[in-house]
């Protein structure tokens, strides 16, 4: 599925993970440290992106001035957001407040899918 046809134009958008998770993986393996990411859905208010992080990948602190979700599909991953640790397994799901810091690692590669839902900005303190 190309870019083009990641955005909603009808009433639905049915997307195949496991096609996805396949494309990436077409590459080869994720190297150790390596991050792939392939774009699912881009439109309107949503982004939806699959995350592949190779053993010791990471997304470095930063904030989102919109609201994050964060679901493991494959392996295991540590989300540092704010002061707390969370030790996130295959189907587990973090959904992160707007305007919080947080950053992510692989411990032994993982994949899971990154939902931006844009429109609901961060609290100004």
């Amino acid at each position: 599925m190309s870019s083009l046809h990641r955005m909603i134009t009808s009433d639905a958008l049915h997307v195949r993970l496991g096609a996805e998770l396949e494309a990436i993986e077409q590459g080869g393996p994720v190297g150790p440290g390596a991050r792939v990411a392939r774009t699912l859905v881009k439109t309107g208010t949503l982004r939806v992106t699959m995350v592949a992080l190779g053993t010791g990948g990471a997304i470095p602190a930063h904030r989102s001035e919109w609201p994050v979700s964060v679901h493991v599909l494959r392996g295991a991953i540590v989300v540092r957001a704010a002061a707390e640790t969370f030790l996130l397994g295959e189907g587990e799901l973090l959904a992160i407040r707007a305007g919080v810091e947080h950053d992510v690692t692989a411990m032994g590669g993982a994949v899971f899918l990154l939902t931006v839902a844009q429109g609901e900005a961060a609290p100004t303190t």
